[in-house]
């Protein structure tokens, strides 16, 4: 039987956002519920100003995770 081993992850910087940013509550903290353990961790984005008024405190928000190309 293999010896099971564990995953090695790459991390991957995403390019600055073209526009401005909201003033208020400036980076949203996203959880991602799955039954992956390698994805079971906080992820860090930046909110753009045009949806500053719609980012609140414990809202449910949608992430598309596509494979890379």
């Amino acid at each position: 039987m293999a010896t099971p081993r564990l995953f090695r992850l790459k991390s991957q910087v995403a390019p600055a956002v073209s526009g401005p940013v909201a003033t208020e509550l400036p980076f949203a903290r996203i959880w991602v519920d799955t039954g992956v353990f390698h994805l079971d961790a906080p992820y860090d984005y930046e909110v753009p100003a045009k949806y500053s008024d719609l980012v609140t405190t414990g809202i449910r928000v949608g992430s598309i995770w596509k494979p890379r190309s």
